[in-house]
């Protein structure tokens, strides 16, 4: 059996090993454009979320409830690909909203395939969903400027088509 002896040579490169990856952690939540995103992301729908409240639901669920309109009765798998999703986290989000009536799962022309549809009280739901949204991002177009927002809009579009294109 071979024992390995603790010194304090080894807590010194330990220790080092650990400053290493803090200092590396925060440059990485300095400049990471995924961790900027994802920050900017959250703090936005935060603000959505606080209003969207009183409807009982959040900005996710929301967002899911517009791209089933957008996208007519998708199956699961062109929800998840145009939310950019996976099917567990849609999964999670449409569950309340099918059992609270909002959107219903058909089955499609394949028993493979299920398709989700917007119910009459999910369509009034998103029209209330899309008024508070516009008032949210009112609030951060009246923060930001209009000229800074339409710049933002225009990139975050050209970086999603870039990744996407990535991604396929």
């Amino acid at each position: 059996m071979k024992l390995c002896v603790y010194t304090p040579i080894v807590q010194n490169d330990i220790h080092a090993a650990v400053e290493d990856i803090q200092r590396e952690a925060k440059e990485a939540d300095r400049s990471s454009i995924c961790m900027k995103l994802r920050k900017a992301a959250r703090a936005t729908s935060q603000i959505l979320d606080v209003l969207l409240a009183p409807l009982g639901i959040r900005a996710s669920q929301m967002s899911v409830l517009n791209q089933i309109s957008v996208l007519g009765a998708p199956s699961m798998t062109e929800l998840a690909d145009a939310a950019m999703s996976d099917r567990t986290t849609l999964t999670r989000n449409l569950g309340p909203l099918a059992r609270d009536g909002y959107v219903e799962i058909v089955p499609g022309s394949d028993k493979r395939i299920h398709l989700v549809k917007l119910t009459d009280q999910g369509e009034e739901l998103l029209a209330k969903a899309l008024l508070l949204r516009k008032k949210s991002e009112d609030y951060i177009i009246e923060q930001v400027g209009i000229d800074e927002w339409r710049d933002l809009i225009a990139r975050l579009d050209r970086l999603t088509k870039i990744t996407r294109r990535e991604l396929e």
